[in-house]
């Protein structure tokens, strides 16, 4: 049976669908919606994860990239009371697979939430590991390998990275890390910030024979190369 992560809100009580789904022979977890939750879900590597985003200041945009370029899991949410068309359409365009209407009766939500969850995991994602001379991003568990080592990256770096060794050799604009990546506006605040990202990430790379590194492309972006490349600035 799949593993199903239950994220409840300070404002709902996920006591019900956890009940449901365990009834239905579900393997569950309940956790709580908080800043560390994409680490938790990478440590627990649901197939599927029911996020109650009824928390103003919980960013779900946010945790559906996260998910979607770092795992294989189906995201479905349960929107707070004031979810409009336009936040839905986000929500969804962000990664979610499925936005269950609240407004609906109890019945047809859970109805809803367990089609989601037979579903299974998302399988058409990409490979499960990216390899790069002798980087190894591995997405399903949310760790990087250097030269046989396992290094710790951050949330933040660790998906600029695996972006960026999604395409190696070719350049990833800064817009696109901070659009689609960051899930941010390019302004010149997050273009330092990613600056800064960018210079940290070079530094748990460190040095090898085939150590991949990353070039910047003056005022365009950057790209992960196993080689040398003319026309780019360290």
């Amino acid at each position: 049976m799949a593993l199903v992560a239950v994220a409840h809100s300070r404002h709902r009580t996920s006591d019900e669908f956890v009940r449901l789904l365990a009834e239905e022979g579900y393997d569950v977890v309940a956790i709580a919606v908080r800043r560390t939750l994409i680490d938790e879900l990478a440590a627990i590597a649901p197939d599927v994860v029911v996020v109650d985003a009824a928390d103003d200041d919980f960013d779900v945009l946010r945790l559906c990239r996260d998910v979607r370029l770092s795992m294989r899991t189906r995201i479905v949410v349960l929107p707070p009371a004031s979810a409009d068309d336009p936040w839905t359409m986000d929500v969804l365009h962000a990664g979610a697979d499925e936005v269950l209407d609240v407004a609906a009766s109890e019945a047809m939500v859970v109805a809803r939430m367990m089609a989601t969850v037979r579903s299974g995991p998302v399988r058409d994602r990409g490979p499960g590991k990216l390899v790069v001379g002798d980087l190894i991003v591995d997405l399903e568990g949310h760790s990087v390998v250097l030269g046989g080592d396992i290094v710790r990256f951050p949330v933040r770096l660790f998906r600029t990275l695996a972006e960026l060794a999604r395409r190696p050799n070719t350049v990833v604009t800064c817009d696109e890390l901070l659009h689609d990546v960051w899930g941010v506006d390019p302004l010149p605040a997050h273009r330092r910030r990613l600056r800064v990202a960018v210079s940290a990430i070079r530094s748990l790379l460190g040095h090898g024979p085939q150590r991949p590194r990353i070039e910047t492309v003056v005022r365009v972006g950057y790209r992960l190369v196993t080689t040398s490349m003319p026309g780019t600035a360290a």
